[in-house]
């Protein structure tokens, strides 16, 4: 079983979110380093698996005025070196950049609630967005925006902010940042807007109306989210994609799977039945879809191994 991951959390209401389900379903456990609460960040990573760096309201810039964000991106700088794999999320996607010697600063305008993101043609290729639908719309809250860090690539945009996740391969192990929430639930988006409503309010934004879309918007999210983390959960539980690069019926199955489409399933010893995938998922070093059949029976969890076909598509024999 992996190490658990470190985890640096700023304020109380950004959590890691689905990212933490994700990895709950690898088996992997959390060390959760409370800042906001005065817990020290460590100055090691030590047998960590992997880290992890969420949000939160101060600058990655601000070192003056909060001494820890000097020891976080220290030990960021330490983890990329040492080929520990790094996910940023937010505050933590601009501190990964700043580490990577990226400018970060303030942007012209708070990027707040649901907006529509666009994943670059980069992106069709990565091994966490690859399956993931071209645009979608996360949860966004941050005001400084960062440039692409040398050796980055870019990952995704929105309308308001030209990169909004970048993927940094020059350590042994791929490093992530993430300026949107893409881990957002309804206990994160209600706790975001009742801890900075006045933020809300100086865009034009009520942050009950941002509150009443959550539970819609979340639902959209939710498929799309849950693929991206379970990919990077299997990326530090066994330290190489979730999935195999060449294996495109895996990819068929999530892109299924987030579309919420009803297909022809067949399986060993199972037979043949109409279902719609409603996730894919990795759990004890297997693959699973779990699967709503058309006919209103219970949903099922099957392992992928034991698919031989989906709408007439074969498993590859190196699935």
């Amino acid at each position: 079983m992996p190490s658990p991951i470190l985890v640096l959390q700023h304020v109380a209401p950004e959590t890691p979110g689905l990212i933490g389900d994700a990895l709950t379903a690898q088996g992997i456990e959390t060390q959760t380093v409370k800042i906001y609460a005065g817990e020290p960040v460590p100055q090691h990573v030590g047998e960590a698996s992997a880290l992890l760096i969420m949000g939160g309201p101060m600058g990655a810039y601000e070192e003056n005025k909060y001494p820890h964000l000097t020891n976080e991106l220290r030990l960021i700088e330490t983890a990329v070196a040492e080929g520990v794999p790094v996910l940023g999320v937010c505050l933590g996607s601009q501190l990964l950049a700043k580490a990577l010697g990226a400018t970060v600063q303030p942007g012209s305008k708070s990027e707040i609630g649901w907006q529509t993101l666009t994943l670059t043609d980069a992106a069709q290729g990565d091994p966490l967005f690859r399956a993931a639908p071209r645009t979608f719309v996360p949860w966004h809250w941050h005001t400084d925006v960062f440039n692409l860090p040398d050796g980055a690539i870019a990952l995704a945009s929105s309308e308001m902010t030209p990169l909004q996740a970048y993927r940094y391969d020059g350590g042994a192990a791929p490093a992530y940042g993430l300026l949107f929430h893409m881990e957002a639930t309804l206990d994160i988006v209600t706790g975001m807007t009742e801890l900075f409503d006045d933020e809300a309010r100086a865009v034009d934004l009520e942050p009950e109306a941002l509150r009443a879309a959550a539970p819609e918007r979340l639902t959209a999210l939710r498929p799309v989210a849950r693929a991206v983390f379970a990919r990077w959960a299997r990326l530090v539980a066994e330290k190489e994609p979730y999935l195999p690069i060449d294996c495109g019926f895996h990819d068929q199955l999530e892109a299924l799977a987030v579309r919420g489409t009803v297909v022809s399933v067949e399986i060993e010893d199972g037979g043949a039945f109409r279902a719609r995938i409603a996730d894919v998922f990795a759990r004890g070093g297997a693959d699973y879809a779990r699967l709503a059949p058309e006919d209103g029976q219970p949903p099922q969890e099957v392992r992928l191994d034991r698919v031989l076909a989906v709408s007439g598509i074969p498993r590859p024999d190196a699935c």
